[in-house]
């Protein structure tokens, strides 16, 4: 007869709670696939049978995985491979869906760092504010992705160190897309998590926290939309691992700060815990700094030599930019002009609150030990800046120690750890010299830092150098239906004598919260002239299209350059009654770089038979092409429409003035038409009730008309400068067709032709 003994008891308590656990995660893993399925089909739609596919797969998957997680008896093995599976599907499903939608650059960083990486293979250094000026005509990044600076225009100067440099170098040699590289540093570090899992027995965790992983959304698609902070996340979960060797973990230590500074906020916190980990033996922290400064001047040695004081100077700048406040910390009361409150203040008390940290870690070592991790999260809140990716790539090394937290929580719960199971108040948590060193020590931290914050207010007392007196009129001058596009503003300058005598004012609205995305930045505008001392009036216009303000929509207003601001308290402005222009945006003013609409008021749409359209915006117009790969004897066409009033043009006298460059392949051509075959770039005009012109430019045309069938005309004109009046007039005469309301479209249109045509239209001008 077997005794059953109390190990053997703890043994089947043990194995039953691993059971239940898994049946737990069943369930949560069937919901989370099935909720990423209909949020997968939601982007998806009817169409695309491979991905629909894939989505049917993991919708069975997760009622499977559902069925078992209340099955009575052992699960097949298959069905605990189903959440490694499932995890995996999903991943590319929405990899499939990111990458059809998203730009090569998604943000103004990346966009720089593969700038400075074309720079350096062509033997540019980087770090010469000239030599990066080009970076925003290189990366075509959308005016919403870019960083403002207090002076005006966009950060063009580049500020981290070599390793961001070098990684991007790949994907100019090889012709990737430089978020390829995130997507590769986003699936190591996937699989980074799952070894030490694995490695720690922890195997059935492992789908749990990929997917936990997956569904957030700063890692997932923050990262694939042009964030690459998951590439020191990747190398810090490597010194992490290595940390038993302690000169290798410096190696990938150093690694991350050469990508980006911010892992050096740690280095007290992971030296300490190096330190302890060793059994408080100095040369494990020696070694540590060897090796992440080897890997450090290794990979920033190519721009030193090629200019020490240059790249000395950017990197140390990276937190003294001269650039807007904005995100989501209580440097708001700051930037937002609720409470003056020096920037410098908000670096103060980040330091101290990182000191002050690290004398609590020190003295609650043993309940702290991983928790140093998370520190940053709370350091970066009073940053002055405070973006997603200063705090959303931390909780991923939470998840990394995970299982050296719950191993060393199960050794220690019953031992040296259960004095402390109790978590005393500071004060209370030591005993003898320790809390006294430790109250003295936190004492002077707060002392020096109040000091400080007194100092920076005597020396930076707020600049009323200007003052806002009131906003007048607000109108829609852009024709940007549903938005405000000009505003009047009142201000009075005072110059002191170190400020200039004609200031290029600038400004910034902070739009209320409607549900609405806007760039965290702000709504950025500026003003039709500079101001001098006195009191002016200024007509104050958006910079893009992103910048339109809603109509109806509360916000504050700053007035600011450089050191120099002011602002306006929250209010509310309304345009009412008519809008004026019988046509949105008519000089194309306001690119959107959304798919839709493309300019406020207009769309882009293709109609081609065995082929494609597109739409892409260049500086100073836009490009709209076609590919048809076999020839027809239907039209084909790419266009970018609106509304438009023709009876109201007429009546303004209205004449729109363009310029238009045709391409076939790589070569130009002139509109012509033909009854066989035709290829015509211009403007065209579609009434409500059914009628269409296209107006066709070619330079050595005589202007006849040709009418194709009983609703359609071409007309071949060698002016790129088009009457409303004297177009609708005669083609009213001649045809008797009628033009009241309808739509006004740019267009590129081919009849019995294959291969490659596009025009780029520029220089729009609508004039009355």
């Amino acid at each position: 007869m077997r005794i059953v003994t109390g190990r053997h008891i703890s043994g089947l308590r043990d194995l039953f709670s691993k059971v239940e656990l898994r049946r737990t995660l069943y369930l949560i893993y069937g919901i989370i696939f099935v909720s990423y399925a209909f949020l997968a089909w939601y982007i998806v739609g009817y169409i695309l049978i491979s991905d629909l596919v894939m989505i049917w797969i993991l919708l069975t998957m997760g009622g499977i995985l559902v069925i078992f997680s209340v099955f009575i008896g052992e699960e097949p093995m298959l069905v605990r491979l189903l959440p490694y599976i499932g995890f995996l599907l999903a991943l590319m499903i929405f990899g499939q869906l990111l990458v059809q939608v998203i730009p090569a650059y998604g943000t103004d960083e990346l966009a720089g760092n593969t700038y400075a990486a074309y720079l350096f293979i062509h033997g540019l250094n980087p770090y010469i504010d000239t030599n990066m000026a080009g970076v925003y005509a290189f990366s075509h990044i959308p005016p919403y992705s870019i960083t403002p600076m207090t002076t005006g225009g966009p950060v063009d100067f580049f500020v981290y160190p070599g390793l961001s440099i070098l990684i991007f170098i790949p994907t100019l040699l090889l012709g990737l897309r430089s978020y390829d590289i995130i997507i590769l540093f986003s699936g190591l570090a996937i699989i980074l998590i799952a070894y030490y899992y694995r490695k720690k027995g922890y195997d059935v965790l492992v789908p749990f926290t990929l997917i936990a992983m997956m569904i957030s959304v700063e890692y997932v698609f923050y990262s694939l939309s042009g964030d690459d902070d998951i590439v020191w996340t990747f190398f810090l979960g490597l010194a992490y691992i290595f940390r038993k060797k302690p000169w290798l973990s410096g190696v990938f230590y150093g690694l991350s700060i050469s990508f980006k500074q911010i892992t050096a906020i740690l280095a007290p916190f992971f030296l300490y815990f190096i330190y302890m980990e060793s059994g408080r033996k100095p040369r494990t922290d020696l070694d540590l700094v060897a090796g992440a400064a080897l890997s450090f001047f290794a990979t920033n040695i190519p721009f030193i030599l090629m200019g020490a004081g240059t790249w000395l100077k950017h990197i140390i700048a990276v937190d003294t930019q001269p650039i807007l406040g904005a995100g989501i910390g209580p440097s708001i009361l700051s930037f937002a002009g609720f409470v003056y409150i020096p920037s410098v203040v908000f670096l103060i008390i980040s330091v101290s609150l990182l000191l002050v940290l690290f004398v609590i870690y020190v003295a609650y070592y043993e309940n702290l030990k991983y928790a140093f991790f998370a520190f940053p999260m709370i350091i970066f809140i009073f940053n002055f800046r405070v973006l997603e990716n200063y705090i959303a790539f931390w909780p991923y090394m939470i998840l990394l120690v995970l299982p050296d937290f719950i191993g060393d929580y199960r050794e220690n719960v019953q031992g040296r750890v259960q004095k402390h199971h109790n978590l005393h108040p500071f004060a209370t948590g030591f005993s003898g010299h320790r809390r006294v060193t430790a109250i003295f020590i936190m004492a002077i931290i707060a002392s020096g830092a109040m000091a400080s914050v007194g100092y920076e207010y005597n020396v930076t007392n707020a600049d009323t150098a200007i003052h806002i007196n009131w906003l007048g009129n607000a109108s829609d001058p852009a024709w940007a239906p549903g938005y405000i596009s000009e505003i009047h503003v009142n201000l009075s300058y005072t110059p002191f004598s170190s400020e200039p005598a004609a200031l290029p004012i600038l400004f910034r609205l902070l739009p209320a919260a409607t549900g609405d995305t806007y760039d965290i930045n702000g709504l950025l505008w500026h003003a039709n002239k500079n101001i001098t001392q006195g009191s002016h009036t200024v007509a104050i216009f958006p910079d893009t299209y992103a910048d339109l303000l809603k109509n109806n929509l509360s916000f504050r207003l700053e007035a600011y350059y450089g050191q120099i601001n002011a602002y306006y308290p929250t209010t509310v402005l309304n345009i009412s009654g008519s809008f004026g222009f019988p046509i949105p945006d008519p000089n194309m003013t306001y690119p959107s770089s959304l798919s839709d609409p493309v300019y406020p008021g207009w769309k882009f749409s293709y109609s081609v038979t065995n082929g494609n359209g597109s739409f892409k915006t260049e500086l100073g117009g836009f490009n709209l092409s076609q590919y048809v790969k076999i020839a027809g004897n239907s039209w084909s066409y790419s266009m970018v429409t609106a509304f438009a009033n023709f009876t109201e043009l007429s009546h303004m006298n209205a004449t729109l003035h363009y310029n238009v460059t045709s391409w076939s392949g790589v070569n130009k051509f002139s509109s012509y038409y033909s009854q066989t075959r035709s290829r015509l770039a211009g403007v065209m005009l579609r009434s409500f009730s059914g009628f269409q012109i296209l107006v066709a430019y070619n330079s050595s045309a005589s202007g006849q008309i040709y009418q194709v069938n009983s609703t359609f005309a071409v007309v071949i004109s060698d002016s790129n400068s088009l009457s409303f009046r004297s177009l609708i007039n005669s083609i009213e005469s001649t045809t008797g067709w009628s033009f009241t309301t309808g739509e006004l479209s740019y267009v590129v249109a081919v009849l019995n032709v294959s291969g490659y045509t596009s025009a780029v239209f520029s220089g729009i001008q609508m004039t009355t």
